[in-house]
């Protein structure tokens, strides 16, 4: 004997007989009914079994019974889930309501007047909708797609649907529309940081949906989707094919080009077995919290408009690492995944993303045309043991603005940081963290500005690879296990600074490769001076002055010609320098132009 229970708060499992009712002690204002006995009673947090509210209520069987009944009063529905608790009201018309409600789960017309008018059999509860009000059998092969969509628009703004289910539930859908400031909640658990998982574990997850991959579950404004495991119908799991059998998305946020869907989260998700676990476009201020996904591509955010927040999100190759032991190439292969975990593009700006991880995705985070986007303790990592590597922690291409990195991790990868900006304009900001074991370089800087400072640095060809006229300043960083060089300048960048706080622990291996990153100018009556500690002047024009100082700074200026240089109040010398090529002349400003000399070199 199963005896529902009605909760006005928590949700929990069903009572398993009459002692277990008696004997319950709920939480105030908790309402238990028991339609056996036709007993309801309320709550108050100390007395076994509750306070009694309405005995010898009529029990009718079915919803035609209901409808039967006289039009007073209350009456237990007693029909498996749809059964609960009914209040006859005739204060209004319920015509509307009955309208929008052709399964019954929460108004039936009386049968005398089918269409509401003089009143209604009214469900009372306390708590949030349940589907099965409304037919959803939570089976697996039924088609729930109706009765849950009964329940999401029965449901009021700031209400909740619950996946009330028993372990092995779960409903398969078509496509949802989860309606404004509505929460569609499970009442599962496990939502992935762990590694067995097995057909049997996939197939007894508790608030399971099993979405049909041609269709959409789609939130809209202020919706919440929590507490729920997403699969694809169809598709089994675990699989030992990688992720080609793969297929559809997920979650889709997206009215339409320029129309904001507002407000959404995510949380407490488990996704896998999609081509896209979640694409939301155009959705400011978007909240992923707990989401853990394995599917092809993780979460796409574009065009967000005002920031997004991710806390907690991770990919993982859930779907697979659960089938049973595997090594070498085919443990690799079968376990990795050809997209990104987390893409951002096209002005998903000033998003916040904290102890977020990836593992096995071809692109741990890719930044596409968005600015300002901030990683805290984020960290992506991939298989290094099977060659050969492809991979990329964070990828940043396009007009990106300033992206930070603070205290987070890249390892195993060809490169930790593949860095494609638009323009030196765009700026990479690292602090802290760890970049280490990857096949190639640890960043790779194609073109663009990197600052790096804190960090650990390891186990790689190069450090650092510099490419066209990227920018480059590092400091204060411990190095370790670079096996060719620690900087490689590859196409003759004249804007890289390597700061006098890094700890190298590379043993003979080369602190710098490539072309010589000295800038280098043209002597005139006043020379601008570029930033450097070290600047090349070419030409034969005598100099009078420079600029380009500041208070405090040092910089030694090599001559490739033969000029002069005269002693002035703004360029104090031991005298009138006539240098010829190859001579040295250190100087310190104490302002914009004013230098004194440090020292001579005559070469």
């Amino acid at each position: 004997m199963r005896i529902p229970r009605q909760l006005a708060g928590i949700g929990a499992a069903d009572l398993p007989n009459a002692a277990a009712f008696d004997a319950y002690i709920g939480p105030p204002r908790e309402v238990t009914v028991d339609p056996i006995r036709a007993d309801v009673r309320l709550h108050d947090g100390r007395t076994p079994g509750g306070i009694p509210m309405l005995r010898g209520l009529p029990t009718p069987t079915s919803i035609a019974a209901l409808a039967a009944l006289p039009r007073s009063g209350s009456a237990i529905l007693h029909l498996f889930s749809r059964g609960g608790l009914f209040t006859w009201d005739d204060s209004r018309s319920y015509a509307g309501e009955i309208a929008s409600d052709p399964s019954q789960g929460l108004y039936v017309a009386p049968s005398m007047d089918t269409t509401g008018a003089s009143g209604a059999w009214v469900r009372q509860y306390t708590d949030a909708v349940d589907p099965r009000w409304f037919g959803a059998m939570g089976d697996g092969v039924t088609n729930d797609t109706s009765a849950l969509q009964a329940a999401l628009n029965a449901c009021p703004p700031g209400g909740s649907v619950i996946l009330r289910g028993r372990k092995g539930s779960r409903l398969r859908v078509d496509s949802l529309l989860i309606p404004a400031c509505v929460t569609l909640r499970g009442t599962g658990s496990n939502f992935g940081l762990k590694d067995n998982y097995t057909a049997e574990v996939f197939n007894s997850l508790a608030s399971t949906l099993l979405v049909n991959p041609n269709a959409q579950v789609k939130p809209t404004d202020g919706a919440t989707i929590e507490n729920v495991h997403i699969f694809p119908y169809g598709v089994s799991l675990p699989t030992n094919r990688a992720d080609r059998d793969f297929v559809g998305t997920a979650i889709t946020i997206n009215k339409g080009q320029s129309l904001n869907t507002i407000d959404v989260t995510l949380r407490n998700l488990l996704i896998c077995g999609f081509a896209q676990a979640v694409d939301a476009y155009w959705a400011p201020r978007l909240i992923c919290e707990n989401v853990n996904f394995d599917c092809q591509k993780g979460i796409r955010v574009d065009t967000a408009g005002d920031p997004v927040r991710f806390f907690n999100c991770h990919g993982w190759p859930f779907a697979s690492l659960g089938i049973g032991p595997a090594s070498g190439q085919d443990a690799g292969q079968r376990d990795r995944r050809v997209g990104a975990a987390f893409h951002f593009l096209n002005n998903a700006d000033a998003g916040k993303f904290i102890n977020c991880f990836s593992f096995a995705y071809a692109t741990g985070f890719r930044v596409e045309n968005a600015n300002g986007l901030t990683f805290i303790n984020c960290g992506a990592d991939n298989y290094n043991l099977f060659p050969p590597l492809t991979s990329v922690g964070w990828a940043i291409t396009g007009n990106c603005g300033t992206t930070v990195l603070n205290g987070c991790q890249a390892v195993a990868h060809a490169y930790a940081i593949d860095m494609q900006a638009a323009s030196t304009g765009n700026i990479l900001s690292v602090t802290g963290g760890l970049y280490a074991v990857c096949a190639e370089e640890l960043f790779h800087v194609v073109r663009g500005s990197v600052v790096l400072t804190g960090a650990a640095l390891g186990a790689s060809k190069y450090a650092i690879g510099v490419f066209n006229d990227s920018h480059v300043s590092v400091d204060t960083c411990v190095v370790q296990g670079v096996t060719t060089a620690f900087l490689n300048n590859v196409n003759n960048s004249t804007s890289i600074s390597i700061g006098d706080g890094l700890d190298f622990q590379i043993g003979d291996v080369p602190i710098f490769a490539g072309a010589s990153p000295i800038p280098s100018v043209p002597s005139g009556s006043t020379v601008k001076l570029p930033p450097g500690r070290l600047v090349e002047v070419t030409g034969t024009t005598n100099i009078f002055g420079f600029t380009g100082g500041w208070p405090g700074r040092r910089v030694a200026l090599r001559f490739r010609g033969n000029l002069t240089l005269s002693a002035a109040s703004n360029l104090m010398l031991a005298g009138n320098f006539g240098v010829t090529n190859n001579d040295i002349l250190e100087l310190m400003f104490i302002d914009a132009t004013t230098a004194i000399e440090i020292s001579r070199s005559v070469n």
